[in-house]
């Protein structure tokens, strides 16, 4: 049996408190979906949110792997190897990127952990920005995507999204 994977994406700057809605997210997709692998960049505070509740969920669930993916090798990497090792069980950066100029590696390795990724979870303020294109990326190739927060007409209800039509009225509840 193949292991499901979910990734996050947020914004760098979390503009509103986001740990209960995901937290309750995320237990779901391990009790209800049986997600066990779990993918992050590592580089804001959505990133870090996602991987510290992951991390606390592996209390009670051991077989739950955390993955950073890294869009590209940093000295940091070498220098701080224990402190990465104790957080996570996993370290890739992925072969694609090789190469690659830094600042367009990020977005490739976005696309990377979606393509790899049977679900995403998404907290979105605003439509620009790496993280809001990582999601239309996502849903561009239909891969399920769970909101925690858009701004844009997406509301959440105990950590899941509905999504509105423009009138207001409910359009689909995702599961």
């Amino acid at each position: 049996m193949d292991e499901l994977t979910c990734c996050g994406f947020g914004h760098r700057l979390l503009l509103t408190d986001m740990e209960t809605p995901l937290r309750e997210t995320l237990e779901r997709l391990v009790a209800e979906r049986g997600v066990t692998v779990f993918c992050t960049g590592g580089m804001g505070e959505f990133d870090e949110l996602f991987a510290r509740t992951v991390r606390s969920l592996k209390r009670n669930a051991p077989q739950l792997r955390l993955v950073l993916v890294m869009p590209y090798f940093t000295g940091e990497l070498t220098a701080e190897k224990e402190f990465y090792e104790t957080r996570y069980d996993e370290i890739l950066i992925p072969a694609e990127l090789d190469g690659v100029h830094p600042k367009a590696a990020i977005g490739l390795r976005n696309r990377w952990m979606v393509d790899h990724s049977d679900i995403v979870v998404a907290a979105l303020h605003r439509d620009s920005g790496g993280a809001a294109a990582a999601v239309r990326y996502a849903e561009a190739r239909g891969t399920e995507v769970l909101y925690l927060q858009h701004r844009t007409g997406i509301v959440y209800e105990t950590g899941l999204a509905i999504k509105r039509h423009e009138d207001g009225g409910p359009e689909k509840r995702l599961p």
